[in-house]
C-alpha cells in the first residue's frame, strides 16, 4: 500500500508526478519498515506468492534511482533494494548460505531487469556523483552474488547449518561438491539428490548458465571502474569484485578474470586506503580458496598473468596508449599477488623472456623530440633532480604522459625486493637481451637503469654485483654510438637515436656508481669522472643535462652531498692529467674542449694555476694552421678562461653583475659609478632634482647674465695686471723648477713596469690571439673573439699600462666590424666591446671614435627611423635584426657619449638623431631608449639639450617669452618632451594607445 502512493500504472515510467519530498518520504518509510521486519514476518514475506509485490517494490525503487535527479532520493531508493535483499548496510553480511537462499529464490526473477537498471546508473554520467555510483555498484554486486551464489563457504559452522537444512528437505541429500555422503551413494541416488536440491532452490543448472552468460558484460563493466578517479568508488569496486569472487566462483567462472584483474590492479593504487583494501581482499581470497578442494585460485592468477604478458604489447598500443598505464599497473598487481610463487613462475625461460620483451615493448622510446642542435651557452654545474621523468630521452612512443613510466618504476620496485627472489633472473635476462636484441638496446638500457635504481632504493642484497657488472658493460666502446665521419651522410632520426643512447648510457654510469656504494665508489671514480664531465659540458642540451644528472648521483655516492664543484675540485689532478693527454690526440677526443670549458668556469684561482699549461697548450694549437678546424672550440675555451679570470681578479666585495651576461641590462650599465663620477642620470625626468626651476626663470637668469657680462667688459682694464707687479708665490721661477722636477720624478716612477698576476699575463696572450680572428669571414669566430675581448678588457681594467696598448691594437680590426656589409649580430656585439673600451680607456678613444665610428652610427639611425615608424607590438619588424640594432645603439650611445665626454658638432649630431625617436609613432622601446639617451646627453650639456627640446616642440607658455620666428609644433613628440622637461602630461585616449605600444 505504501508504494501505491507513488506508483501509477498509466504513467510512462509508472511513477506518479508528485514532489520529490513525497517520494523521499515514501522511500524512508519503506526502508524503515523492511529493515525492522521480524523473523516470522520475513518467513511469511519471502515466498513465491509475494513475488509480484516484491517485484513491484524493486521496480519502483530502481525507477526512482535511475530517473530522479535528487541524489539523496536516488541513494535511498537503492538502499531500499538492499534491505529488501536483507543486506546489512553498516557491516559485513554474516548470514549463512542457507539463510540467503530464501531471498535468492525470490530475486532470481528480479535480477535481469534490476541489473539493466542498475548498470544504466553505473555507466551513467560522471556528474551524478560518486555516492550514487558507489551505491549502484554495491547494489548490483550484492544482487548478483545473492542469486548466483554457489553456497560454498570456508566457515565450518555455516557449512554444517547448510547441510542440516538441506537434510531436512530429504532423507538422503547432500551438496554435489562438498558432502562426503554423495561420493558413497549410488549413482541413481546422486541424481535424485541433485534434482531435489535444484527443485528446492527453484534454479536449475540450465537457468544458472543462461543467467551467467547474460551477466558477463555486466561484470566487465563493473571491473572497468577500477580506473575511476574517485578513491571511494575504487574501494567499492574492490568490495564488489571480492564478494562475487567468493560467492560465485563456479557459477560465474568464465567472468572471474576481469574481476580478479580489477582487484589486482587496485592493489598498486596510489591511494593508501584503496591499496590496503585491495591487499586485504587478495589475502582474503587466498585464504578462502585454499580451503576449496575443487578450485585453485593461484592457478587462475597465474593463467591471467600469462595472458596479460601476451596481450600487454597490444594493450599498450591500443587507442593511443590509453590502456598502457592500467595494463602495467595490473602487471605490478599480479607480481604482488604471486609474490610467494613468482620465482617458480619465472623459472621457465619462455615466461621470463615473454616478461622481458613485453616490458621492452611498453618502454619503446620516441626520439623525434630530441634536439640535435648545439646550444653554446655557459653550463651551470649545479645538481639536478635525478628523479625527474620529464626528460627528452625518456619519452615513450605509445604514451603521451608519464603514467606508464611511473607504473614501470613501481613494478621494478616490487621485483627488486629480496622476498620475491626474481631480481637476479630478470637482471641476467636483461643483460643477455642488451647484447643480443639490438633494436631494443635503448629500451633495455632504460629498463636496466630503472631496475638498478629500484634495487638501490629497496637495498637488494645483490645490488653491488649487479652494479659492477653493468658498469663494465656500459663502459664497453661497442655500446656507445660511433662518431660519424664528417664526409658520411646520416639522417636526423639517426642522430636523435644516438643522442638518446648517449644520454641513457651516461645516466646508467651514474646509477652504477650509486649502486656500488660509497666505499667502492672511489675505486671506479677515476674511470668515469672525466667521461661524465665531458658529457656535462657538451653543447647539446640533452647530453649536458644527462651528464649533470649522472654527476649528481656520483657526488652523492662519494659523499659530497650533490656538490658538483667540490667533486671536481677534489679530483682536479686527475682531470688535468686526462685533459692534457687528450689534447695531444684531438682527432679522437674533441670533447676535451667541452670538459675544459666547464672546469674553467667553476674553478678557483688556485685550481686555475694548475690549468695554466693546458690553456697555454690550447693557445699554441690555435696558432697551428693544421688545427684550424678546431678554431671555434679554441675560442670557446678562451672565452671561458676570460670569464674566469675576470671573476678571479675582481676585488673582494665587488657585487657587479657577472661579465658573461654582457651589457644587456642598460640601466645597470648606466648606473655604473666608474663610468663618469660627475654624471648622475635621473631615472624619470631631467628636471627631477629641481622641479621649481622653470623655463621662464632660466630666461630671466640668462638676461641678467648678459647685462653682467657687459659690465664686466667695461672694467676690463682693471682686470689687467701691471707688468711690474710681483708674481704670486706659486708662480715664482724657482717654484716652477721644483714642480717640474717632481713631475719628472713621477714620470720616471711611472715608467716602471707594473706587476700583473700570471693569469692576467696569460689573458693578454689570449686576447692578442683573439685579435687575429676579428677579420674572419666566419660569424661564429668573430662573435666569440669579440666577446672574449669584451670580458678580457674588463678583467685588465686595473692594469692601465697593459690595458691601453691592447685597446690601441684592438681599434683597427674593430672599426671594420661596423661596416654596412657586416652581420647585425656582429655590429651589436662590436658595439658592446666599444662601450667597454670607452668605459675603461675614457677619452683615450675620443678622437678616433668621433671621427671613424660616430658618423656611421648617426647615419644608420637617421636612415632607419622611417623603417620603424608605426611598427606596433604585433609587427614583424620587431623581430628583425635591424630593429634590434636600432635599440642597441639608442640604448648604448648615451653611456658611450658620457664615457668619452663628447662635445661640439658630434654632440649636436647625436642629439638631433635622438630627437627623431621621440615620436609617438615609433615603437615604445625605441622611445624609451631615446629618452634615456637624451638624459645622458643632458649630463654633458644641459643648456643645449633644453634648447633643442623646446625648439623641437615649444610648450605653449614659452611661446610668447622665447619669441621664436619658426616655433616647431611636433605634437607627435609632445608626450616624451613633456616627460623630459618635467611638465605635466596629457591624459588622452591617444596617449593611452601610445603607452600600449
Amino acid at each position: 500500500m505504501l508504494m501505491m502512493e507513488i506508483f501509477d500504472k498509466n504513467s510512462p515510467n509508472m511513477i506518479k508526478n508528485v514532489p520529490e519530498e513525497m517520494k523521499l518520504s515514501v522511500m524512508n518509510c519503506a526502508f524503515g519498515a523492511i529493515k525492522n521486519m521480524s523473523n516470522d514476518l520475513q518467513e511469511a514475506f519471502y515466498v513465491k506468492d509475494n513475488v509480484p509485490d516484491i517485484c513491484q517494490i524493486a521496480y519502483t525503487c530502481l525507477e526512482l534511482a535511475a530517473s530522479e535527479r535528487l541524489r539523496v532520493l536516488r541513494v535511498r531508493a537503492m538502499e531500499v533494494v538492499l534491505v529488501l535483499q536483507q543486506v546489512p548496510l553498516d557491516g559485513p553480511d554474516k548470514r549463512s548460505p542457507w539463510e540467503r537462499q530464501e531471498v535468492a529464490d525470490i530475486f532470481q526473477f528480479i535480477l535481469p531487469g534490476a541489473c539493466t537498471k542498475l548498470m544504466s546508473i553505473v555507466c551513467g554520467d560522471i556528474t551524478q556523483g560518486s555516492k550514487v555510483l558507489s551505491t549502484a555498484i554495491f547494489t548490483v554486486s550484492t544482487m548478483i552474488a545473492l542469486v548466483m551464489e554457489d553456497y560454498a563457504t570456508s566457515d565450518e559452522n555455516d557449512t554444517s547449518k547448510m547441510m542440516e537444512s538441506l537434510l531436512q528437505l530429504s532423507e538422503e541429500s547432500g551438496s554435489p561438491d562438498h558432502t562426503p555422503d554423495i561420493s558413497q551413494a549410488q549413482p541413481t541416488q546422486k541424481k535424485d539428490f541433485k534434482k531435489e536440491i535444484e527443485s528446492s532452490k527453484g534454479r536449475t543448472l540450465e537457468v544458472r548458465k543462461k543467467m551467467a552468460l547474460n551477466l558477463m558484460p555486466h561484470l566487465t563493466k563493473i571491473a572497468e571502474h577500477c580506473e575511476h578517479s574517485d578513491a571511494k568508488v575504487c574501494r567499492e569496486v574492490v568490495r564488489a569484485c571480492t564478494l562475487i569472487l567468493i560467492r560465485s566462483p563456479r557459477s560465474l567462472k568464465e567472468g572471474l578474470g576481469p574481476l580478479l584483474d580489477a582487484v589486482v590492479t587496485l592493489s598498486v593504487h596510489e591511494d593508501d586506503k584503496v591499496r590496503n583494501e585491495s591487499l586485504s581482499s587478495i589475502e582474503q581470497l587466498n585464504k578462502f580458496f585454499s580451503h576449496q578442494n575443487g578450485y585453485d585460485f593461484l592457478q587462475l592468477a597465474e593463467e591471467n598473468f600469462y595472458m596479460l604478458l601476451t596481450r600487454l604489447p597490444r594493450l599498450v598500443q591500443k587507442d593511443g596508449g590509453a590502456y598502457g598505464a592500467s595494463s602495467v599497473a595490473l602487471l605490478s598487481g599480479y607480481v604482488q599477488l604471486l609474490r610467494p610463487s613468482m620465482r617458480n613462475v619465472l623459472s621457465s625461460s619462455a615466461h621470463l623472456q615473454r616478461l622481458t620483451l613485453s616490458l621492452l615493448h611498453v618502454l619503446t622510446l620516441e626520439c623525434s623530440n630530441i634536439s640535435v642542435g648545439n646550444e653554446y651557452s655557459m653550463r651551470q654545474l649545479t645538481a639536478e633532480r635525478c628523479n625527474n621523468l620529464n626528460v627528452p630521452w625518456m619519452r615513450l612512443r605509445f604514451s603521451s604522459d608519464f603514467a606508464v613510466l611511473s607504473n614501470v618504476l613501481q613494478l621494478c620496485d616490487i621485483v627488486a625486493e629480496n622476498s620475491i627472489r626474481v631480481f637476479e633472473l630478470l637482471s641476467s635476462q636483461l643483460l643477455d637481451t642488451l647484447h643480443s636484441v639490438t633494436h631494443f638496446r635503448k629500451e633495455c638500457i632504460l629498463l636496466l637503469n630503472i631496475l638498478l635504481l629500484s634495487a638501490c632504493k629497496v637495498k637488494n642484497d645483490n645490488v653491488y654485483e649487479f652494479g659492477t657488472s653493468l658498469l663494465e658493460s656500459y663502459l664497453a666502446p661497442e655500446l656507445w654510438p660511433a662518431k660519424e665521419n664528417s664526409k658520411s651522410v646520416t639522417t636526423v632520426s639517426r642522430i636523435q637515436e644516438d643522442i638518446a643512447m648517449t644520454c641513457l648510457l651516461t645516466e646508467g654510469i651514474g646509477a652504477c656508481i650509486l649502486a656500488v656504494g660509497r666505499d667502492k665508489a672511489q675505486t671506479h671514480l677515476l674511470r668515469v669522472l672525466y667521461p661524465l664531465l665531458e658529457q656535462a659540458g657538451s653543447a647539446n642540451s640533452c647530453t649536458s643535462l644527462a651528464g649533470r644528472r649522472a654527476l649528481t648521483r656520483v657526488a652523492e655516492a662519494c659523499g659530497f652531498d650533490s656538490d658538483l664543484v667540490a667533486l671536481i675540485s677534489n679530483n682536479m689532478d686527475y682531470l688535468s692529467h686526462c685533459m692534457s693527454i687528450r689534447l695531444r690526440h684531438l682527432d679522437k677526443h674533441m670533447g676535451v674542449f667541452d670538459a675544459l670549458s666547464l672546469v674553467l668556469q667553476h674553478s678557483s684561482p688556485e685550481i686555475a694555476l694548475g690549468l695554466y699549461n693546458i690553456v697555454l697548450n690550447v693557445l699554441q694549437q690555435s696558432s697551428d694552421t693544421s688545427q684550424s678546424k678546431n678554431n671555434e672550440a679554441h675560442l670557446r675555451v678562451f672565452l671561458t678562461f676570460a670569464i674566469g679570470v675576470n671573476q678571479w681578479l675582481k676585488p673582494s666585495g665587488n657585487s657587479s653583475a657577472s661579465p658573461y651576461l654582457g651589457y644587456q641590462n642598460i640601466k645597470a650599465e648606466m648606473s655604473d659609478g666608474n663610468a663618469n663620477e660627475d654624471c648622475n642620470f635621473p631615472a624619470i625626468t631631467i628636471c627631477e632634482t629641481d622641479r621649481k626651476w622653470t623655463a621662464v626663470e632660466r630666461l630671466k637668469v640668462y638676461q641678467q647674465n648678459l647685462r653682467t657680462g657687459v659690465e664686466d667688459s667695461e672694467n676690463l682694464d682693471e682686470v689687467k695686471r701691471d707688468a711690474t707687479e710681483e708674481l704670486p708665490e706659486e708662480l715664482q721661477p724657482h717654484n716652477l723648477v721644483e714642480e717640474m722636477e717632481d713631475d719628472i720624478a713621477m714620470d720616471v716612477d711611472s715608467d716602471k713596469k707594473e706587476e700583473i698576476p700570471e693569469l692576467a699575463k696569460l689573458l693578454v696572450l689570449v686576447l692578442k690571439r683573439c685579435l687575429h680572428f676579428l677579420p674572419s669571414q666566419i660569424v661564429d669566430h668573430q662573435f666569440l673573439s669579440i666577446k672574449t675581448l669584451d670580458v678580457g678588457l674588463q678583467a685588465l681594467e686595473p692594469f692601465t699600462d697593459t690595458l691601453l696598448p691592447l685597446i690601441h691594437q684592438t681599434w683597427a680590426p674593430l672599426v671594420g666590424r661596423f661596416e654596412a656589409n657586416q652581420s647585425p649580430l656582429i655590429i651589436r656585439t662590436a658595439f658592446q666591446l666599444l662601450q667597454t673600451m670607452a668605459r675603461t680607456a675614457k677619452d683615450f678613444l675620443l678622437t678616433r671614435t668621433i671621427k671613424e665610428v660616430f658618423p656611421q652610427f648617426c647615419k644608420f639611425l637617421r636612415s632607419s627611423v622611417s623603417d620603424s615608424n608605426l611598427k606596433d607590438r604585433a609587427s614583424v619588424y620587431r623581430f628583425s635584426q635591424k630593429y634590434k640594432t636600432q635599440l642597441a645603439l639608442l640604448s648604448g650611445l648615451g653611456p658611450l657619449a658620457c664615457h668619452l665626454t663628447i662635445r661640439g658638432k658630434d654632440f649636436h649630431g647625436l642629439l638631433s638623431v635622438s630627437l627623431l625617436y621621440l615620436s609617438c609613432c615609433q615603437p615604445h622601446p625605441l622611445q624609451a631608449a631615446a629618452v634615456t639617451l637624451i638624459q645622458c646627453l643632458y649630463s654633458l650639456d644641459a643648456d643645449a639639450v633644453w634648447w633643442s627640446l623646446v625648439s623641437w616642440w615649444t610648450p605653449p607658455h614659452l611661446v610668447p617669452i622665447l619669441k621664436l620666428h619658426h616655433s616647431s609644433q611636433r605634437h607627435d613628440c609632445e608626450e616624451n618632451i613633456r616627460r623630459l622637461l618635467g611638465l605635466p602630461g596629457t591624459q588622452t585616449e591617444d596617449g593611452r594607445e601610445e603607452d600600449e605600444r
